[in-house]
């Protein structure tokens, strides 16, 4: 099922209840409890959720591996079919003007979760629809004049996608260290207050 034996979904479901009662975050844990097993944090991630969902259903299985009541979670929220094809659009745009996917979805604002899901949602659509995807590039070429080929791949777009990944790696850097200057200053602001 989740890859993990039964004494390691205690823990996992253990470190997170202490977390959740902290108001910690738990993508810290799975990032943590991934690397002590040399596994990957979407691994995981996904078999928390797993285990939760299971619990739900399975008394037994609830029993052996949560000890009191059963962890909540918050409700998964779905783009709908507008938001999908909006998402869509609105990152083609930004690859068109030379923006990276990265760049465009936090050009786009929210919180980090929100773009992580923006994000995994165009990935997503580009996977799984290319229909409604080449039906938005359409849409694009007509407004713009031009569109970014996602599905397109040369020697050239290698190495334009190689580029664009060293300017991602950098964006994300300066962002991170931004991000880290606020945080503080926010703590500094709280503690003066």
């Amino acid at each position: 099922m989740t890859g993990l034996k039964t004494e390691e979904m205690r823990e996992l479901v253990s470190r997170a209840r202490n977390i959740k009662q902290d108001g910690g975050n738990l993508s810290k844990l799975f990032s943590e409890f991934a690397e002590e097993r040399n596994m990957a944090k979407g691994t995981i991630r996904n078999a928390y959720y797993e285990i939760l969902k299971r619990a739900e259903n399975d008394e037994g299985f609830k029993r052996e591996v949560f000890s009191g009541e059963l962890l909540k979670t918050n409700p998964i929220v779905f783009f709908d079919e507008i938001e999908s094809r909006l998402i869509v659009k609105k990152i083609l745009i930004g690859l068109t003007e030379g923006r990276s996917v990265r760049r465009t979805v936090l050009e786009m604002g929210g919180d980090e979760k929100r773009a992580l899901r923006i994000s995994n949602k165009y990935r997503n659509m580009l996977k799984n629809d290319r229909e409604v995807v080449e039906e938005v590039m359409s849409e694009v070429e007509r407004e713009k004049g031009k569109c970014f080929d996602p599905y397109f791949r040369s020697e050239q777009s290698d190495e334009l996608y190689k580029l664009k990944c060293e300017i991602n790696a950098l964006y994300a850097r300066i962002f991170g260290k931004l991000q880290a200057e606020n945080r503080e200053l926010k703590a500094k602001i709280k503690a003066l207050q």
